[in-house]
């Protein structure tokens, strides 16, 4: 078994499809085994002769580790896979959830990782490329090290009827590793044309339900607002009223301002459910599922399509651009992250973006699936 850790730029929140990252280092620790290679000039044939005398590759958050290595060539598929963090996870029965590196350095060895690399450079902003050479390599060796020494602990710590479960749940582990290096094509001038589209309509369908209502600074967004525009009562607005002048001082010449209370009394137009009172009196519940429940009617079908087009294109339409730009991805890919490692039922969950929750009118926006 030999371990890999890569440490790579840190700007780019060292998202391993970043188009400008960096991947500066890789540290490995095996039986027979074990040091840095920089990541520059014939490295990766470095590398390539270093894992031939091994079958297992292991790390901490491997997946990570491998996206990294794999955009420069490393092909990791037909090696066997041990990731601490999923481990971990198995071991204790979906409890210990995201475990870090140093949780279970102390956990299993009462033994940390080395401290000066994030206390005297990253939380002070400076990048991974600019931290002495010599001080990175040791960091990435301890880190392997401590990595190979707690897999052996959980190796050993596996119950025989397990065993199985462990295997299979790692094979699983690099099916979904090479899903999101795939990531999904996507078409991001189609999603800017539709935000663009969905925006205006939203617009309109708001400029329709705040007519009539004298508070011009109405919030559908507010659920206090909104409980009082659909079961009735009244809003305090604090108006600034014009007063006059100010006669001396830095602002002679501009108006002078008070602030006096207006009230906004609002009829009742929907009987509240029973049972979804707000703990705030006066108030009820808003959600969805309950305007749902109310008898239908302009009011409440508007406001339901405003929020679903919001969250078009929030979540999705101008969301994932967004995503893209944050991220440094190519405009033409998404890439989102599977966990294994953080459910309390076992199940897998998907984030970074959210794509195993994709809403029906946002998967056109995707031009193909998952390889």
């Amino acid at each position: 078994m030999l371990v890999l850790d890569v440490e790579t730029s840190y700007g780019n929140k060292s998202n391993p499809f970043h188009k400008h990252g960096v991947l500066v280092c890789v540290g490995y620790h095996g039986t027979s085994h074990s040091g840095v290679i920089k990541c520059e000039g014939s490295w990766l044939d470095e590398l390539n002769e270093i894992t031939s005398h091994y079958g297992t590759l292991c790390g901490h958050n491997l997946k990570f580790d491998l996206h990294w290595l794999s955009r420069h060539g490393f092909d990791y598929r037909d090696f066997s896979l041990v990731d601490t963090q999923t481990y971990e996870y198995l071991l204790t029965d979906q409890q210990h959830q995201w475990a870090s590196l140093e949780e279970l350095g102390q956990l299993y060895l009462s033994e940390g990782k080395i401290d000066i690399i994030k206390e005297e450079y990253w939380s002070k902003g400076i990048d991974t490329t600019e931290i002495p050479y010599d001080l990175l390599a040791d960091y990435c060796l301890q880190d392997c090290k401590l990595t190979y020494k707690i897999a052996q602990k959980q190796i050993e710590a596996i119950p025989a009827q397990k065993q199985m479960l462990f295997k299979l749940c790692m094979q699983d582990y690099m099916i979904l590793s090479g899903m999101e290096e795939n990531g999904l094509s996507f078409d991001r001038a189609r999603s800017a044309t539709l935000a663009k589209k969905n925006q205006k309509r939203a617009e309109e369908l708001t400029r329709k339900l705040t007519e009539g209502i004298s508070y011009r600074d109405f919030n559908f967004g507010s659920t206090d607002q909104l409980s009082v525009l659909l079961y009735g009562g009244t809003i305090i607005e604090n108006r600034r009223i014009p007063i006059g002048h100010y006669k001396s001082g830095a602002k002679k010449g501009e108006v002078r301002y008070k602030r006096e209370p207006v009230e906004h009394t609002f009829p009742r137009k929907y009987k509240p459910i029973k049972g979804t009172e707000s703990a705030k009196e006066g108030y009820w519940a808003t959600g969805e599922d309950v305007l749902r429940k109310l008898k239908a009617g302009d009011i409440v079908d508007n406001i339901l399509e405003v929020r679903k087009l919001n969250k078009l294109v929030g979540t999705y339409y101008d969301g994932l651009c967004k995503k893209q730009d944050e991220y440094g991805w190519d405009h033409d890919k998404i890439y989102g992250k599977f966990n294994t490692a953080v459910t309390a039922t076992g199940r897998l969950s998907s984030s970074d973006p959210n794509l195993q929750n994709l809403a029906g009118e946002a998967k056109i926006i995707f031009t193909s699936r998952y390889d």
